[in-house]
C-alpha cells in the first residue's frame, strides 16, 4: 500500500516511533520488512488518538476536560464554534475563550468565578461559561456491552456490518446506515478505541499487507511492546478505570421540533457508555414521534461514531439537517488553545483565589469600550501603528497566525458593538474607489481572496486608508469600480 500525502501531513512522531518498533520486532521474529512500507501502513491505519489512548493507559496524566458553553451574547463566536465544545484543560479552554472573544470584539463587563466555573457576561447576558465536563456516573457494564457488540468494527468499514451489530442493543433494532462511498485508504482504523480492537486490527492488516501470520497472544505482545509497554498485561491493566481517554462523548436530546432551543446534554467518558445511553433513551422515548435511526459512522478523531434519530417525517430527507435530530450521540467538538493567549491564561489561573481579580485586570472590565478595544488589539498582537479608526470603522493589520499580513475592517454601532467584520490578504493588494457611488473596495492578493467592500466612504477616508496600507497596497483614487464589485453590491 502507499499512503497519501494527506496521511503523512497528519502523521506525528508517534507514528514514526511506533513504525520503527514494529519493524524491529517483526524482523526479530524472522520477517524481513522495510521500515518505509511499515510506516506507510501505520500512518494510514493509526490515528494520533490511538497513541494518546495508549499513552494514557501507560500512566500519562489524563486530560482535565472542560466545557465551553456559548450563551445568548456569544455573537459571531457561534458562527465558528458549536454551542457546546470541549478543551483538554481549564487553561486550554480559557485560552480559546479569550481569543474568541477578542476576535469577535466582545467585551465582557462582568466575570463570575465559582466552583471551578468561569462565566463571562455582557450587559447581564451570558457570553460563555467554562466548567469541568459533568460526566455521568461511570458504568463498566454499559461500556463493555457496546464494546463487545462493536468488537472488530472498522471506522471506515461497511455501514451494514456496524448496523447489524448495533441492532442487537435495546432501542436500536431499526438502525440503518447510509449508502455512500467509504474511504478505502483507511481500511484499518478501528471505530471504538480499546487495546483489544487495536490488536485485532493490527493482526488482520499484518496478514493482509505483509503476509505476517501471528497468533492472537503474539500480536497482543507485539502491539504492547511497540507502544512502549512492558507487556500486554501492563497495557490493559488500567483500561477499566473509568477515565476519559478519548474525546468526551456527548448525548443530546430534544423532545420536539419546536423545542430546539431546549437541547439537553449528557456526557460520557467512553463511546460504549454514550451509545448505550443513546439506545436506552430511544427505548424509553416519550417525546415527538421518532422516524429513522441512522448510523453515520466516524466523524471526528474521537473513537465514537455519530448516530442520530430523526423526528418522524412524511417526506424523504435527502440531506441531513441536525435540526431534525431528536437524539444523537457523537464525540464532543474539541477546541484548541490559541498559543498567543497561553501566557495570559496561565497568569489568570496561577492562583485560584485571584482568578476573578486577574480576569478583571486583563479584560479591563470597568474601562471604556475604546480602552477595551486597545487591550483586545494588544492581546491579538496588533501594534498601535497597525490600528486606525475611520468614522465607525476600525482597521487593523494582523500578522499572528497568518502566512501573510491581513487587513481587518470592523464596523461598530453607537453602543460599541461589532456589527460587521471583513478581512482580506494584503499581499499584492489594491485599494479602489468609485466616487460616484462613494464605494471603496480593497482587492486582496490580486483578487484571489475575498474583497472588503466599504459603502458610504469619503475620499478623505480612502486617502487615509491608502496611507495606512501603503507598505502593501497601491492606491487608485476615483477609478471605476472593480468589475466584480458591481455583482457584489447589486
Amino acid at each position: 500500500m502507499t499512503a497519501s500525502l494527506i496521511h503523512y501531513l497528519a502523521s506525528t512522531d508517534s507514528h514514526s516511533t511506533f513504525a520503527q518498533r514494529l519493524t524491529d520486532h517483526l524482523n526479530a521474529f524472522g520477517y524481513e520488512l522495510n521500515f518505509d512500507d511499515v510506516l506507510d501502513y501505520v500512518v494510514t491505519d493509526f490515528e494520533q488518538c490511538d497513541f494518546d489512548y495508549a499513552q494514557q493507559l501507560l500512566g500519562c496524566e489524563p486530560h482535565s476536560w472542560h466545557l465551553i458553553w456559548l450563551g445568548p451574547a456569544a455573537g459571531s463566536i457561534i458562527e465558528r464554534n458549536d454551542l457546546v465544545s470541549v478543551a483538554r484543560s481549564q487553561r486550554d479552554a480559557l485560552s480559546s475563550a479569550l481569543s474568541e472573544m477578542d476576535t469577535a470584539r466582545i467585551f465582557p463587563d462582568e466575570v463570575l468565578v465559582q466552583n471551578m466555573e468561569i462565566e463571562f457576561r455582557c450587559k447581564g447576558s451570558l457570553v460563555l461559561r467554562i466548567q469541568p465536563v459533568p460526566f455521568e456516573p461511570y458504568s463498566a457494564h454499559n461500556r463493555h456491552r457496546v464494546e463487545k457488540a462493536l468488537k472488530g468494527i472498522l471506522a471506515f468499514g461497511p455501514d451494514d456490518r456496524a448496523c447489524k451489530r448495533l441492532a442487537s442493543l435495546p432501542g436500536l433494532s431499526s438502525i440503518s446506515g447510509r449508502a455512500r462511498d467509504r474511504d478505502s485508504d483507511n481500511n484499518g482504523i478501528t471505530l471504538i478505541k480499546t487495546a483489544a480492537n487495536l490488536a485485532s486490527g493490527l493482526r488482520n492488516r499484518l496478514k493482509e499487507l505483509f503476509d505476517v501470520n501471528l497468533k492472537q497472544h503474539q500480536v497482543q505482545e507485539l502491539l504492547a511492546s511497540s507502544l512502549g509497554a512492558k507487556n500486554w498485561a501492563h497495557l490493559v491493566s488500567g483500561e477499566d478505570e473509568g477515565i476519559c481517554r478519548t474525546l468526551p462523548v456527548m448525548l443530546s436530546t430534544v423532545e420536539s421540533r419546536s423545542d430546539t432551543d431546549k437541547l439537553k446534554y449528557r456526557f460520557y467518558r467512553t463511546a460504549g457508555e454514550g451509545i448505550w445511553s443513546f439506545a436506552a433513551t430511544l427505548d424509553s422515548w416519550s417525546g415527538e414521534a421518532i422516524g429513522a435511526v441512522q448510523y453515520s459512522g466516524k466523524t471526528l478523531d474521537g473513537g465514537c461514531p455519530y448516530i442520530h434519530a430523526h423526528f418522524h417525517s412524511d417526506q424523504q430527507i435527502d440531506r441531513h439537517d441536525w435540526l431534525e435530530d431528536a437524539c444523537s450521540v457523537a464525540p464532543a467538538m474539541e477546541v484548541y488553545p490559541d498559543p498567543g493567549y497561553d501566557s495570559v491564561a496561565s497568569f489568570v489561573l496561577a492562583n485560584p483565589v485571584e482568578t476573578a481579580a486577574r480576569l478583571s485586570q486583563v479584560l479591563q472590565l470597568d474601562a471604556s469600550d475604546q480602552t477595551k478595544l486597545s487591550g483586545s488589539n494588544s492581546r491579538l498582537g496588533i501594534s498601535t501603528d497597525e490600528n486606525m479608526e475611520l468614522g465607525d470603522w476600525v482597521f487593523s493589520i494582523r500578522r499572528r497566525g497568518y502566512s501573510h499580513p491581513m487587513l481587518f475592517a470592523e464596523q461598530f454601532n453607537g453602543a460599541g458593538v461589532l456589527i460587521r467584520s471583513h478581512y482580506t490578504q494584503l499581499n499584492k493588494a489594491e485599494i479602489q474607489f468609485d466616487a460616484q457611488q462613494a464605494l471603496c473596495i480593497v482587492v486582496g492578493d490580486n483578487g484571489r481572496t475575498d474583497d472588503i467592500v466599504l459603502p458610504n466612504f469619503a475620499v478623505s477616508h480612502v486617502e487615509r486608508l491608502v496611507d495606512f496600507c501603503s507598505d502593501y497596497c497601491t492606491g487608485s483614487i476615483e477609478r471605476p469600480a472593480h468589475p466584480r464589485f458591481s455583482q457584489q453590491v447589486h
